[in-house]
């Protein structure tokens, strides 16, 4: 699953998008976009939907392009267990290598 290490920017971008939009957020302004909820905020907002589901879309398409490619180099037939089996090797290896850009 090559192409999944080729795709971690898109994929770790989405995944932090995702994961930065869950949380609450300070939006008087003061401190950046992302600036976390504390006692002395004025305002406050919580998470943002529609950037958690852009996020999850751009993993999930990720995810859908690196299954497809794999059937398309493996010659396999559109089967629900090799559409299942490369699903699966595709988000360990998504996984692992966001786990490595997120935390190196």
């Amino acid at each position: 699953m090559a192409l999944m290490v080729l795709l971690a920017p898109v994929h770790g971008f989405g995944f932090l998008l995702a994961l930065l939009a869950a949380g609450s957020s300070d939006a008087s302004g003061r401190g950046g976009p992302f600036r976390a909820c504390t006692a002395d905020s004025v305002s406050c907002t919580g998470p943002s939907i529609p950037l958690i589901a852009g996020g999850a879309a751009v993993v999930v398409g990720c995810l859908g392009v690196a299954v497809h490619a794999g059937m398309r180099a493996g010659r396999l037939p559109s089967r629900w267990r090799h559409r299942s089996a490369l699903l699966v090797v595709s988000v360990v290896v998504a996984t692992l290598t966001d786990t490595a850009l997120l935390f190196s």
